[in-house]
């Protein structure tokens, strides 16, 4: 899959996620409503087709789309 499948922002979102934080916190990090941490969550599993936020991880990991992880 392509990186483009998911906004700069998502890829934010999805990176905080992997690295075990939670929707409260990620929003308090980008200075965003907890409802739009949520959103992107939500929109993110959709784009990556995965049913949970495990399976963002899974796909981030697995895909190497980590910040500072060569592709």
């Amino acid at each position: 899959m392509r990186r483009s499948i998911l906004t700069p922002r998502q890829r934010e979102v999805a990176q905080l996620l992997t690295e075990g934080h939670g929707t409260k916190e990620i929003a308090r990090m980008l200075n965003i409503s907890l409802r739009t941490a949520d959103v992107h969550v939500t929109d993110i599993r959709r784009r990556l087709r995965v049913h949970n936020r495990i399976g963002i991880v899974r796909f981030m990991t697995e895909t190497k789309w980590l910040k500072g992880a060569s592709a």
